[in-house]
């Protein structure tokens, strides 16, 4: 056997290496974790173009080598496709067309031309994960093992490509093998502990503007210890439950409870995509989250509209490969007045923000959930929804309404392993709760005389309660309203 066939057919089995896992991972989970749609279209694209490429030089080992890569990329590509709710030919079909014009360009143009043009997608397939290691200093689904054998697969390619000699081959594998590097470098800094560039600047707790969406942010000072570490930037120990590497949606996520809740997930390890109608507070949500070492995804998203829910969560999968738990915390207050006095307008609005939207959420979440064996989902009800107080008609409507709702729901999805819960706050100091008293000395007085323990209650104590709710510490609760309200009910 030849020098160049015993290096081609070793950067097969490299490859066989790689890819295997995935395959594995398939068969097992019906998921895969750590690229994008987009990322598998372009694997799809160098996979089909090099099988091309591989029969018109005549070299059997990156035939095989290509061939054994589609046969992992097409079923991911399905299930994707799947999970996204997409037909696979419309997944298939952009890839299928730049491959295409790469098999053309080889044909015209020559082997040189054919690699340089590869590399385009091989930089949509793998540039993404270096973006993501530096920004948020992991990327999902991939181990260190993996970059070490992508960097021994891209050497043993370009040793390849030298001895045949190919030009295609040495371009692609050149700059294919920077790109791993770099992302072994960089995780090798995480490994190590040795982020000098990402550890730079770290931000402390901002201070709350004006509310500007209908879940204010909290004007408590910050009194919880487990807040305080945010300052230096440390990940809180896990003492719920392990949610490391779990995919965590939530809405009205710009602030107040949403917001607590967001950073609540992540200092348990948990990947959050925050939603909101704000998307300039949301942002700040997303940059407090990388604060603490969490990854996260902004999305704009009116709970009101279904189109907007499921391009969310849409979304969701596409950024982090599944779904597995879900708070659907975002909703308004109304002004107290009797039931007679209230118009028609309001009420829609109160019901539609505070019902209707949690049922658009559950709608769209469970069958994502569905493919990946189970979750948990939390609505946000209310102490208003066990108790009435009087002057709130609509709001007391909904949020009654929505723990029948998710007690309903939880009895449809408890055998297939999806959990909903509903949480009833009492009181808690949000800008929510600003707009409801006026900010008036008198009012919160008034308010905070209805808590036997004499405090309005804080967000992050209801994010602590949802994120139980979420984790393995609650396997066995479900179809439950979990009041969480200082006595307030009592």
């Amino acid at each position: 056997m030849s020098a160049v066939e015993v290096v081609g057919w070793a950067g097969t089995a490299s490859g066989t290496i790689l890819g295997l896992p995935q395959v594995l991972r398939l068969v097992r989970t019906s998921r895969v974790d750590g690229l994008s749609l987009t990322a598998w279209r372009a694997m799809l694209v160098v996979n089909l173009s090099w099988t091309a490429h591989g029969i018109s030089i005549g070299q059997v080992p990156q035939i095989v080598t290509s061939a054994l890569s589609l046969c992992c990329t097409v079923p991911i590509l399905y299930l994707m496709a799947r999970e996204l709710q997409r037909h696979l030919l419309p997944a298939l079909l952009p890839g299928l067309l730049a491959t295409g014009a790469l098999i053309a360009v080889d044909q015209m143009f020559g082997s040189a031309a054919f690699g340089a043009t590869a590399i385009v997608a091989a930089v949509v397939a793998n540039a993404g994960q270096s973006i993501e290691l530096v920004r948020s200093k992991r990327i999902v689904g991939v181990s260190m093992l993996f970059l070490i054998f992508a960097v021994v697969n891209q050497v043993l390619w370009l040793s390849w490509a030298i001895l045949v000699p190919d030009a295609g081959t040495m371009i692609f594998a050149t700059v294919t093998g920077i790109i791993t590097v770099f992302n072994l470098f960089w995780w090798s800094l995480r490994i190590l502990g040795m982020r000098p560039l990402l550890a730079a600047g770290q931000r402390r707790l901002p201070s709350h503007g004006q509310p500007a969406s209908d879940q204010g942010s909290s004007s408590v000072p910050n009194q919880n210890p487990l807040l305080t570490s945010q300052k230096q930037g440390a990940r809180m120990p896990n003492t719920s439950g392990n949610l490391n590497g779990k995919v965590a949606f939530v809405t009205g996520a710009a602030s107040g409870i949403g917001r607590a809740t967001a950073l609540a997930f992540t200092r348990e390890g948990a990947n959050v995509v925050v939603a909101d109608i704000d998307r300039r507070r949301n942002e700040h949500t997303v940059r407090m989250i990388e604060d603490l070492g969490g990854q996260a995804h902004t999305v704009n998203c009116d709970v009101t509209r279904g189109e907007d829910v499921q391009s969310a969560l849409t979304q969701t999968v596409e950024r982090f490969g599944r779904l597995n738990y879900a708070f659907n915390n975002a909703g308004a207050e109304q002004q107290p007045k009797p039931t007679a006095e209230i118009t028609e307008e309001e009420w829609d609005r109160i019901i539609t923000i505070n019902l209707r939207s949690v049922f658009l959420c559950l709608k769209y979440e469970i069958p994502l959930m569905l493919q990946h064996g189970g979750g948990a989902i939390v609505n946000a009800s209310s102490g208003a929804g066990i108790k009435v107080f009087g002057r709130g008609a609509p709001y007391a409507a909904a949020k009654h309404g929505v723990v029948g709702l998710t007690k309903d729901a939880a009895l449809d999805y408890a055998s297939s392993n999806i959990r909903i819960n509903a949480i009833c706050p009492g009181i808690i100091d949000t800008e929510m709760m600003d707009r409801f008293t006026g900010d008036a000395p008198e009012e919160r007085d008034r308010v905070i005389a209805q808590e036997l323990i004499g405090r309005m209650g804080r967000p992050d104590e209801i994010g602590a309660t949802v994120v139980w709710l979420c984790s393995d510490a609650a396997s066995f609760v479900t179809g439950h309203a979990m009041v969480a309200d200082g006595g307030q009910t009592l």
